[in-house]
C-alpha cells in the first residue's frame, strides 16, 4: 500500500486538528523583525525573567534593591563623563556603554542596564518600548546663581 502524501500546510492544520502545528490556525501571515531582535526583546524582560527562573539561571536582581544604578552611555564622550559621574558617586553609579542610543534602550530593556540621557525624539521611541522618563532637566537662568530642585528655577 501506498500512503497518500500530504501537502504541507504552514497556516491550515488538517482538518482543523490542532495537532502538530508550527502556528496557529488564526495566523494568515508572518512580518520580519527587525535585525537586532532577538527572543529576549521580543518576548519582553518580564516572560524572560519568568523562563530563566524556570531554567533555575541567574537573573538580575529586582531593581528596586540594588544599591547602584547602570546608567548607559552613548559612545566615548559620554563614556567619560559617565565614569567621572561614577567615581564622584562613590559607586552608586555604574556606566554601561552603547554604540548608538538604540543599543542603549535595548540594554533597558533587557535589564543590562537602568537609565540613559535622551533628547525628545528618543524618548518618543522610548516610550513605545515601554520606557518612561523619571527625571527632566530645568535649565538655570543665567540670572540665577541656584536652583532648588524642589521649588525649580529660583
Amino acid at each position: 500500500m501506498k500512503q497518500k502524501q500530504t501537502r504541507c500546510q504552514l497556516f491550515k492544520s488538517p482538518h482543523d486538528s490542532g495537532k502538530d502545528l508550527l502556528f496557529k490556525d488564526s495566523a494568515v501571515g508572518l512580518i520580519q523583525l527587525p535585525e537586532r531582535t532577538d527572543a529576549e526583546l521580543y518576548l519582553g524582560p518580564k516572560f524572560s525573567a519568568a523562563i530563566q527562573s524556570l531554567k533555575r539561571e541567574r537573573f538580575d536582581s529586582d531593581p528596586d534593591t540594588t544599591e547602584s544604578i547602570v546608567w548607559c552611555a552613548v559612545g566615548k564622550a559620554e563614556q567619560k563623563k559617565c565614569y567621572v559621574w561614577s567615581a564622584q558617586s562613590d559607586g552608586a553609579i555604574e556606566c554601561a556603554v552603547a554604540e548608538t542610543t538604540e543599543d542603549c534602550l535595548i540594554k533597558i530593556i533587557k535589564r543590562e542596564a537602568d537609565a540613559i540621557t535622551l533628547d525628545g525624539g528618543h524618548i518618543y521611541t522610548a516610550g513605545k518600548c515601554g520606557l518612561v522618563p523619571i527625571l527632566t532637566e530645568i535649565p538655570r537662568e543665567d540670572s540665577s546663581a541656584c536652583v532648588d530642585p524642589k521649588k525649580g528655577v529660583t
